[in-house]
């Protein structure tokens, strides 16, 4: 089939398992080789309030060859409502299982890594970044960890009471786990946070649980931007390290300069399970790259001493190669 003839949506997540609640997305994938009538359709759909993962058939289809849990995700409890020539179904019906999630599991620790900028003892409901972090790489790491042992697992609270199960969490520790999702909510949209239990102390000593090859520390308020092992987790690196400076986590997204709007984007929205940079052209890099850069400017305005938690007078450093 020519793959200019695939027009394809697919409702997906809390929705198509009627498991939605009030913190919950309304999320649906578009695919179409045309990009622009793909982008009319998105922009349909986000204007009726939709968040929209959109891809082309090309990218789609070698994701479902190299075992994607975003596409098994989408086999298991997606809802097709237009499929044009029926591709969408025969991709996600022929879709592989990778022999093994293990490297994925392990690699989101990465995502874990920017808590390290934050003092142990902060209440996280006042950093509550911390919980969006914490958030991403306890739900990635579940979702590879428990397909790992053939549980294909996608909502976020049968995640954490499977890893609960396999490790053997306290009720403590299954509520800090539980509650990380409300304040990731609630820091994305620019609120205040009051769910989140805990301290940052807290939170790192229950990831280290789940990434013993990696503990998750406490680094230098003054340590550079890190070039961590993925793209998206060095943009929140670079997050957490602003954050760290304006001393709110940046709960007020117009703080970021319009110019970055495509760098909010993948923060708030890394759509496939193991995030990889490799999902990223070169081109998106290097626009990535330079717009992250061009940041200087407010990096400069920010440099001072570190917080009354801990750390030495200085400022931030930001190198082109900390970033990449």
């Amino acid at each position: 089939m020519r793959l200019g003839s695939v027009a394809s949506i697919c409702v997906f997540g809390s929705t198509a398992r009627s498991s939605a609640d009030g913190m919950s997305d309304r999320d649906v994938l578009v695919v179409a080789e045309d990009l622009q009538g793909r982008q009319r359709v998105v922009q349909r759909w986000r204007e009726a309030g939709w968040s929209v993962a959109a891809y082309s058939p090309t990218r789609l289809l070698h994701m479902a060859r190299a075992g994607s849990l975003f596409v098994q995700h989408l086999k298991l409890e997606g809802i097709i409502v237009e499929d044009r020539n029926g591709w969408l179904a025969r991709v996600l019906r022929r879709a592989e299982i990778r022999e093994t999630y293990e490297r994925e599991a392990l690699a989101s620790v990465e995502m874990a890594l920017p808590i390290e900028r934050f003092p142990a003892t902060t209440a996280i409901r006042q950093t509550p970044l911390v919980a969006d972090l914490g958030y991403v790489a306890l739900r990635n790491f579940g979702i590879c960890y428990l397909a790992n042992k053939n549980q294909f697992v996608f909502d976020y609270h049968d995640v954490v009471d499977g890893l609960a199960s396999e490790f053997g969490l306290s009720e403590r520790e299954r509520g800090l786990a539980q509650s990380l999702r409300a304040t990731k909510v609630a820091y994305r949209a620019g609120r205040p946070a009051r769910e989140v239990r805990g301290t940052v102390e807290e939170l790192r000593f229950l990831l280290s649980k789940f990434f013993q090859h990696r503990p998750v520390e406490e680094i230098h308020c003054n340590t550079p931007v890190r070039q961590l092992g993925s793209g998206y987790a060095t943009l929140r690196d670079f997050e957490a390290a602003v954050g760290r400076k304006v001393g709110d986590s940046l709960v007020n997204w117009d703080r970021w300069p319009a110019t970055l709007s495509g760098v909010r984007k993948m923060i708030e929205d890394p759509r496939t399970y193991a995030w990889d940079v490799r999902n990223v052209s070169s081109l998106e890099l290097e626009s990535i790259r330079w717009k992250v850069e061009s940041l200087v400017d407010v990096n400069s305005r920010l440099r001072g001493p570190c917080d009354a938690q801990g750390g030495v007078s200085g400022p931030v450093l930001w190198t082109s190669s900390a970033l990449l």
